[in-house]
């Protein structure tokens, strides 16, 4: 299906954003605002239409502001940045963000950041405000650090990010900061029509907790038969560009055996280790250590059960051979049965999936069932998603001809 407006731009309530981004609280859910319009200009560039506070859930950011303002921010991977920072002698500890504001003014902008600051005993004021301007890295103390932001009031923008100063340790050798860490897990069944080839394939992620745009990734992985796997995630602390090696039981083939644990990767480009396992696998363990030596301590250890494998396994093949939907395999009885089909257009219209001309050529139509034709037919190209959302509004004005369909088969 094209992208729709529906696809660029999202009604966002503020309040709901922060519970499903599970950042740290602080002053910033005190001030609610649910009318906040994004607008999603490219993969990694947006522009919102603000009123009070606002929480962007796919990036991590958050801005305050007094009146209605209009902003627009994107991510920024630049080896530039990352030099800049190094020639500095400093430490980045969170993503980068070019931020323009367009009208209004912002009060506030909450940075997020990924130091673990829990037994943090060093200055904080070590976590700076950096901003980069005109080739140069300019490092402010933050108006306040939180667990996972650092929070500057009335800033200046360009681009912006959380940056460490390091101390000097008596060998005088540069401390690294301790990060929260990561690691995601994703599964499949390679070779499921042979038993002999049959084995459980694994894909390892170590990334920063909470790095932006973990749903993209989600997304990458399902489009090539990846189910993510949900189990505690968290690693003790981590530190960037640092290797961490891979091991498990019972003796899986990994490669690589190592992962580079960094901070300013796309998503697209984060590197992980494939882990394959015959099925004859009544569990899998698997451990990240910060030393190839299994002398020490893991930074994260996983299990996987039989139990584990085999649910795993039936969501693989379900994705593969997923059942039919309710709107495809009724399509038929649809456009015989039903007949109150304005208002589903004006509700579907409403909820950004069908374009105006779309619903103008669908609505000229001289009866109802040529109506639900024409409209079926572009629901067809929809994803199960938006698949469901017909079917609850079909079912909201057509109660009646659903339930005596859904009866009747």
């Amino acid at each position: 299906m094209k992208e729709t407006y529906r696809d660029k731009v999202t009604k966002i309530s503020s309040t709901k954003n922060i519970t499903e981004y599970n950042m740290a609280s602080g002053p910033s859910e005190k001030v609610k605002d649910s009318s906040a319009l994004v607008t999603q200009i490219s993969s990694n560039k947006y522009r919102v239409e603000v009123e009070s506070m606002f929480h962007c859930r796919q990036t991590g950011i958050k801005f305050e502001v007094e009146s209605k303002a209009i902003i627009e921010y994107s991510l920024e991977y630049g080896n530039d940045y990352f030099n800049l920072i190094q020639k500095n002698g400093c430490e980045l500890l969170g993503p980068i963000f070019n931020v323009q504001v367009k009208a209004g003014r912002v009060s506030a902008v909450y940075l997020p950041h990924y130091v673990c600051l829990e037994g943090f005993r060093r200055d904080k004021s070590l976590i700076k405000f950096g901003h980069f301007k005109d080739g140069n890295l300019t490092l402010k103390i933050p108006t306040e650090t939180e667990p996972s932001y650092v929070v500057q009031k009335d800033p200046e923008f360009s681009c912006v990010a959380a940056v460490g100063e390091h101390s000097i340790s008596i060998w005088r050798r540069k401390k690294p900061f301790s990060l929260n860490g990561s690691v995601l897990l994703y599964f499949r069944v390679v070779g499921a029509d042979n038993k002999k080839m049959k084995e459980y394939r694994i894909h390892l992620y170590l990334v920063p907790t909470n790095r932006p745009n973990l749903e993209k990734l989600d997304d990458m992985k399902k489009t090539h038969g990846f189910n993510r796997v949900d189990k505690p995630s968290l690693t003790s602390s981590v530190y960037s560009k640092t290797n961490y090696f891979i091991t498990g039981e019972p003796s899986p083939n990994i490669w690589p055996e190592s992962l580079r644990f960094n901070v300013h990767t796309e998503i697209e480009h984060c590197p992980f280790t494939e882990i394959n396992i015959p099925n004859s696998a009544e569990q899998i363990l698997l451990h990240v250590w910060a030393k190839s030596s299994s002398e020490t301590e893991p930074v994260w250890t996983g299990r996987l059960t039989r139990a584990d494998v085999e649910e795993l396994s039936g969501q693989d093949t379900e994705r593969e051979n997923p059942p039919e939907h309710f709107l495809d395999k009724y399509r038929s009885q649809l456009i015989e049965s039903v007949d109150n089909v304005k208002p589903v257009l004006d509700k579907v219209m409403e909820q950004k999936l069908l374009q105006g001309e779309q619903y103008n050529h669908i609505s000229c139509q001289p009866t109802t069932a040529e109506m639900m034709r024409r409209f079926l037919r572009i629901v067809e190209n929809y994803g199960r998603e938006d698949k469901d959302k017909v079917y609850k509004v079909l079912k909201t004005y057509n109660k009646s001809v659903i339930k005596r369909i859904e009866r009747g088969n």
